[in-house]
C-alpha cells in the first residue's frame, strides 16, 4: 500500500540558527574527496605501486576539481620515497615515428623547456639580423647547400 507523504517531509531543512559561523565563507575547504571511496581505494593501490609503468587516469568533466583534489589526496599521503625522475619525449630526426625518451632529474623538464624556450627566441633574431657578410660566405651556409644539394639527389 502506498502512503501519502505530507509536503513539509518533501525535502529536509536545517535550522541555520544551529551553525557556528555566518557565512560558508568561514568554512575550511574539504581536503579529502568525498563520495568516491572506490576511487579513493584505486589512487591508493596506484600509489602504493612500486613497480615501473604504472599510471594513474583520472576521468571527470573539465571544471570539476579533479586535479586539485588528486593534488591534494597525492600530498596528504606523500612518503619518504625519493621524487620520480622527469621523463621528456624529444623528436627522432633519423625515425620520427620514434621519439627519444629522456630521464632527467626532478624538476629539470620545466627548466630544459624554458631554454630551449629562450634558445628558439634567440635564433629567430639572429635569422632576422640582417648580415655584414655573405650568407654564402658562412660555412654554415655552404653546409646547409650542400646538404640540400644530397637530398635533392634522393
Amino acid at each position: 500500500m502506498v502512503t501519502p507523504i505530507a509536503p513539509d517531509k518533501l525535502r529536509r531543512s536545517y535550522d541555520a540558527s544551529n551553525l557556528k559561523l555566518r557565512t560558508t565563507a568561514e568554512l575550511e575547504p574539504a581536503t579529502n574527496i568525498i563520495g568516491q571511496p572506490r576511487g579513493v581505494q584505486a589512487i591508493d593501490f596506484g600509489i602504493s605501486m612500486k613497480s615501473p609503468g604504472y599510471n594513474i587516469y583520472v576521468l571527470g568533466e573539465s571544471g570539476t576539481g579533479r586535479t586539485t583534489a588528486i593534488q591534494q589526496f597525492i600530498a596528504s599521503r606523500q612518503t619518504s620515497d625519493p621524487i620520480p625522475p622527469d621523463w621528456v619525449y624529444i623528436n627522432n630526426f633519423q625515425e620520427p615515428h620514434k621519439p627519444i625518451a629522456i630521464r632527467l632529474p626532478s624538476g629539470e623538464a620545466c627548466r630544459l623547456r624554458d631554454a630551449l624556450h629562450q634558445l628558439i627566441r634567440q635564433l629567430k633574431n639572429e635569422i632576422a639580423r640582417p648580415s655584414t657578410t655573405s650568407p654564402s660566405a658562412t660555412p654554415h651556409w655552404r653546409y646547409a647547400m650542400s646538404w640540400m644539394e644530397k637530398k635533392r639527389s634522393y
